[in-house]
C-alpha cells in the first residue's frame, strides 16, 4: 500500500469552543478537540490533575462530549474504566460523541452498552475498532467513519433501526444481531456476515464516491485506506437466513454461501458479481460465465 501524502490542517472554525492547542500562523485552529466542561482544552491536552478529576467523577451511563479528540489506546480505555457499570464490568454509556475523533491504535469498544445516541461521524482509526458484543439501544447512525484496518462488530446488538457508513478494509459482523431495519454503505471492506441475526431488512451496499464531510465541503479523508480499491466484498453468509438480506453491487465472487438458507429469496441488484462457472466440470456450459445465481 503506497503511503498517503499529509493533508493539510482544515482552516474551518468548528462550531464548538475548541482546544486550540498548537495552534501556529500556518494552522490558526489548532487542535479542534472540544473543551472538557469547565475548562479550556480537550480530554486530550487537559493537564493531569484536571483529566484525572473528570474521569473520576464519571458515572456510569454519563453522556460524554469528545468531538475531534485525539484518542491513544491508553487515554481511551482510561475514559471506559471511568464508565464501567460494576454490576457488568463493561462501560456503560449515554450520549457518545465522538465526531471527529482520531483513534491510534488498536480501539476497544467491546462488551460496552450506548443506552443514547453514539455518534462517531468522520472518526478516523489508524488500527483495529472493536464493537464486539456491544449495544446500541438508541442508536440510529454510525459513521461515517475511516478505519485503515479492521472494524468488528461480532456480536453486537442493533436494537433500532440504523445507518451505517464505514469505509474499512475488513468489516466484520459475525453474530451481529439486526433487531430492527438496518442499512450498511460500505467502501474498500471485506464483509464478514457469517452467522449473523437479521430480524428484519438488511442491505448492504457498495457506495461509490467517498462520504461526503458533514463540516466542510470536501469529502470525508480516505487517506488511511490509499492505493486500494474501493469496492466492497461479501466473504461469508454462512449460518444466515437470507430472506431479509438484499445486496447492491457486492463482489460475491469468493463468497461463501454454505449453511445459509433461504438463499432463493437473497435480493441481488446493481452490479453484483458472482465466480465463474468451473470449466473442468463435465455439466458446465462451454465457455464458463458468469452465474448469477447463489
Amino acid at each position: 500500500m503506497t503511503s498517503a501524502a499529509p493533508e493539510p490542517p482544515p482552516t474551518t472554525q468548528p462550531s464548538w469552543q475548541h482546544c486550540r492547542h498548537d495552534a501556529t500562523p500556518a494552522d490558526p485552529v489548532g487542535c479542534r478537540g472540544i473543551h472538557v466542561t469547565g475548562h479550556t482544552a480537550c480530554l486530550a491536552h487537559l493537564a493531569d490533575t484536571d483529566r484525572n478529576a473528570y474521569l473520576n467523577a464519571l458515572p456510569p451511563g454519563a453522556d460524554i462530549d469528545h468531538r475531534s479528540t485525539s484518542f491513544t489506546e491508553d487515554l481511551l480505555h482510561r475514559l471506559l474504566t471511568a464508565l464501567h457499570d460494576p454490576t457488568t464490568s463493561q462501560a456503560h454509556i449515554g450520549n457518545a460523541r465522538f465526531d471527529g475523533a482520531t483513534f491510534t491504535g488498536d480501539v476497544w469498544f467491546d462488551g460496552a452498552t450506548f443506552t443514547g445516541g453514539a455518534r462517531f461521524d468522520e472518526a478516523t482509526f489508524t488500527g483495529n475498532a472493536r464493537f464486539g458484543r456491544a449495544r446500541f439501544e438508541t442508536a440510529s447512525r454510525l459513521g461515517p467513519l475511516v478505519c485503515g484496518e479492521k472494524v468488528v462488530l461480532d456480536g453486537a446488538v442493533f436494537d433500532q433501526p440504523v445507518t451505517v457508513e464505514m469505509a474499512a478494509r475488513v468489516v466484520s459482523c459475525a453474530r451481529t444481531r439486526w433487531a430492527s431495519t438496518a442499512t450498511l454503505h460500505l467502501r474498500y471492506a471485506e464483509v464478514d456476515l457469517r452467522d449473523a441475526v437479521l430480524e428484519y431488512p438488511v442491505v448492504v451496499a457498495a457506495r461509490p464516491d467517498p462520504f461526503p464531510s458533514l463540516h466542510s465541503d470536501d469529502p470525508l479523508s480516505e487517506a488511511e485506506l490509499s492505493g486500494r480499491k474501493p469496492g466492497v466484498r461479501l466473504t461469508s453468509v454462512g449460518g444466515v437466513d437470507a430472506a431479509h438480506l438484499a445486496l447492491h453491487t457486492i463482489d460475491l465472487s469468493m463468497c461463501r454461501f454454505a449453511g445459509a438458507i433461504h438463499l432463493d429469496q437473497l435480493r441481488v441488484d446493481g452490479w453484483c458479481t458472482f465466480a465463474t462457472t468451473p470449466t473442468d466440470r463435465a455439466d458446465a456450459s462451454p465457455g464458463g460465465g458468469a452465474d448469477a445465481t447463489p
